[in-house]
Order: C-alpha cells, then structure tokens, then sequence
C-alpha cells in the first residue's frame, strides 16, 4: 500500500497517484494521501472515533470517488478527519458496494499539521486501474 504526490497531474489543484495490492488496499491508500493534504500524517491521527459507511459505484473509480467525496464530506459537515480501517465490497446487479468502517477524530492542531483545505475530488484524469494483480488509481483534488 502507497502513494505519492505527482506535480504534473494539475496546475492549480493537488494531484496524487495510489496503489494497492487489492482493490481495498488501493482505498486505504487514497484516503491516507487525501488525508496528507489536509492534516500532514495521517499515521498521527488517533481512531477514537468510527463510522460506518455504505457506498455504492458503478465499477472501482466510482466507487473510489464516493469513498473519498464521503472523507471530504464528513470533514466538512462533522470536524472528523477519518482514515480507512476496514471494509468489504460486494457486487450485485453490476453496482459494487462497499461496507466500511473509517476511524478517526477531529483535528488536534497540537498534533496535526493544519494543511490545505480539499474541497472536492475533481474527475480530471481519474482513473483506477488493474494492472499485474496491483490496483492504481491517479486523482486530482481540488483545493
């Protein structure tokens, strides 16, 4: 599980490349990279709080999108800042649904970093892709 911040995405915006060995792994690390954008280390926020998620999407990048369209969201409507703990997908009549928990807290500025605000993830260059049993997905946010 990885990513990595890539200049060349966007001009205006942050954009960030993840990967996973799992389609599962691939979301946890697109959230963690969201999450580096906004608090620093995502490692440094404590699980104290969870909340269970249920998200449907057409194929992966759809449901990628609501995955993190749904960190955002609870950033800006509750204060919590929510990693990717656990989670399940599931397919039924071509829509995947994932059951996840996410666990975080709100931000403690003694010990995150304040860092720039995520508005949204944008479409531009949004991909997820399988490529030799690894997930890897490309986002810009916009900031």
């Amino acid at each position: 599980m990885s990513w990595r911040f890539v200049d060349d995405l966007t001009v205006a915006d942050t954009g960030f490349e993840a990967d996973g060995a799992s389609l599962l792994e691939l979301l946890g690390s697109a959230v963690d990279a969201t999450l580096a954008v906004m608090v620093g280390e995502p490692a440094n926020l404590r699980p104290q709080q969870a909340v269970r998620v249920r998200l449907e999407g057409s194929d992966p990048a759809g449901l990628l999108f609501e995955l993190l369209q749904e960190v955002i969201f609870r950033k800006d409507a509750e204060g919590l800042f929510l990693r990717f703990a656990d989670g399940c997908i599931t397919e039924r009549s071509g829509m995947l649904t994932l059951a996840a928990t996410l666990r975080g807290e709100t931000l403690d500025r003694s010990r995150h970093e304040a860092g720039t605000d995520v508005k949204a993830v944008t479409l531009h260059r949004f991909e997820v892709v399988e490529q030799a049993g690894r997930w890897r997905a490309s986002v810009v946010l916009d900031v």
